[in-house]
């Protein structure tokens, strides 16, 4: 089971990530249109998706799944341009994809789990390829960090 508990904390990890925040807060960020909310958006739903697998797998044996809140660190950045958020999404979607390959590492070759994680990481590798195009975008964000 302790892969379990591993499991779980990451999928409070992904479902309240800077991605999904960022999403959550865009219709509150002005000018997200110059970065692509819409890009942003499709990132944030497949990260979802991919918060999805982990439950479904979660629930086989546990059907009280919790998701967590957002870290209270993102709560002082509202009203911001996307722009100015991209680097925080590029560095939280970087230690995403750090923490589930450690996890995956740490798996017994050929175990559900191990198969689930290599699952995630690939698609969560895929959203942090999404990310840099964002940030590729507007050459402003790279001197916002």
């Amino acid at each position: 089971m302790a892969e379990h508990v591993e499991l779980k904390q990451l999928l409070v990890v992904l479902a309240r990530s800077f991605l999904q925040y960022a999403d959550t807060a865009c219709l509150w960020a002005t000018g997200a249109s110059g970065m692509g909310s819409a890009q942003l958006a499709q990132l944030a739903d497949a990260q979802r998706q991919d918060v999805g697998r982990i439950v479904g797998h979660l629930q086989r044996d546990d059907p009280g799944v919790e998701f967590g809140t957002f870290p209270t660190d993102y709560t002082d950045l509202h009203f911001l341009s996307l722009e100015f958020l991209a680097n925080q999404l590029l560095d939280n979607q970087t230690s995403l994809v750090d923490q589930i390959d450690g996890l995956l590492t740490d798996q017994p070759d050929g175990s559900p789990e191990c198969t689930l994680l290599s699952e995630v990481l690939t698609s969560e590798r895929e959203i942090l390829d999404g990310v840099k195009q964002l940030v590729a975008v507007d050459p402003q964000t790279t001197s916002n960090k």
